[in-house]
């Protein structure tokens, strides 16, 4: 299906622009879908090719799965951050934590000691840290767990996160416990030993996901992204229909009893947060990326680098990042060496990483800017050749 007869990828011998790459099959797909609705995916003909060929090859999957889909609306989650609103996905998503990472950084006033300054550095790090920690230790599906994220996105809740940092040196980090926080509602009783199980959560970096921002000329906004997982998926193609299945069960806790664990007709903890941020009201920027769980960090960078620091869109993208995600402390190369020197001295493991090798260390990230004249701009991530910005008239 993507390869030529000689069983090579469609590129150029330089490797600089691509050939054209013909998908009948999925053509013919997504005329289906045109036709007959969104429905034809989930019980039509095209969903009983798809069935037929998950059963041939073991899947326990049938017909009465595939009808029970139905996407989900839901309300956007909202939090405040340096005088503007950040709207982003609430649930079991990466916006939650995108949220709680903004409030974090807040508490522990970031914004205030300047751009990648080892001390906003080491601000910054901890409030990721402290988010991952909720994270695993609290979020799944809110349509079979009982989450508190009323309280994992309150200002109250973060100020309390934030009492305990050490700003000489990287303190202990575990999940804090919202059920026992008097903001909205909680848990009925914690989780214990949950938190243990961050360093096993979530892709490094989705090989297969696609962002994309569009805001238009009168300010209609979109922050859009899907992923297929990791490169290529599953790997498998359905026969006749050019439709890719994913990999999305890796995003599940292997082990069972936890939030994230397995359960038919359940929604995994994902990674996604694709946001809006606005001003009085008005949507000022869509931004976005794709690089699994560095999505997370990726974004409260772009959010503090666009609000605290006033920079563009293209050096917002383009700054140097940190990511927090994991027990190391990855770091921009072009970060001055004498910042990373001082992060290892307040007791970060810290591991230079060059982004411009797209070794996946980082996640890709685009914006679409709107200034208080509707001048709009574009701008993507300058290290990874398949992203671009466009301007239509």
């Amino acid at each position: 299906v993507f390869l030529d007869e000689a069983g090579n990828p469609p590129v150029s011998p330089e490797q600089a622009s691509p050939a054209r790459l013909r998908q009948p099959d999925l053509a013919q797909t997504l005329e289906t879908i045109a036709a007959e609705g969104p429905r034809a995916f989930y019980e039509g003909a095209l969903a009983a090719v798809m069935v037929a060929h998950l059963a041939d090859s073991g899947a326990p999957v049938v017909a009465a799965d595939f009808a029970a889909y139905e996407a989900r609306v839901v309300e956007p989650l909202a939090v405040r951050y340096a005088g503007h609103e950040v709207v982003t996905v609430g649930g079991g998503t990466g916006g939650t934590t995108l949220a709680q990472s903004l409030l974090l950084m807040d508490a522990l006033g970031v914004g205030a000691l300047g751009h990648n300054t080892p001390e906003a550095l080491h601000r910054l790090a901890q409030a990721f840290r402290k988010a991952f920690a909720d994270r695993f230790a609290w979020l799944a599906d809110p349509e079979f767990v009982e989450v508190p994220l009323t309280v994992l996105t309150d200002a109250a809740y973060a100020a309390e996160r934030a009492a305990g940092f050490q700003a000489d040196r990287l303190g202990p980090v575990a999940a804090g416990s919202p059920d026992r926080v008097g903001v909205g509602h909680g848990l009925g009783g914690s989780m214990p030993g949950y938190a243990a199980a961050a360093a096993n959560g979530g892709q490094m970096a989705d090989g297969s996901t696609t962002h994309l921002s569009v805001i238009d000329k009168d300010g209609l906004a979109v922050s859009l992204t899907q992923t297929l997982l990791s490169g290529w998926g599953s790997r498998v193609t359905v026969p006749g229909t050019g439709i890719l299945l994913n990999n999305g069960m890796m995003w599940f806790d292997p082990e069972p009893g936890r939030p994230n664990s397995v359960a038919g007709g359940k929604t995994p903890l994902s990674n996604m947060a694709p946001a809006l941020l606005l001003r009085d009201g008005n949507v000022i920027a869509s931004i976005g990326s794709s690089g699994g769980r560095r999505i997370m960090n990726c974004h409260a960078q772009l959010v503090a680098n666009l609000l605290d620091h006033g920079l563009g869109a293209g050096e917002a993208l383009a700054a140097p990042r940190i990511d927090a995600s994991t027990p190391e402390l990855l770091a921009s190369v072009r970060l001055p060496e004498a910042t990373r020197r001082a992060l290892a001295a307040l007791g970060h493991r810290v591991a230079p990483r060059d982004e411009r090798l797209f070794t996946g260390d980082f996640a890709s990230p685009c914006a679409v800017l709107r200034a208080g004249d509707g001048t709009l701009t574009g701008a993507a991530d300058p290290f990874y050749f398949p992203a671009s910005a466009v301007g239509m008239v």
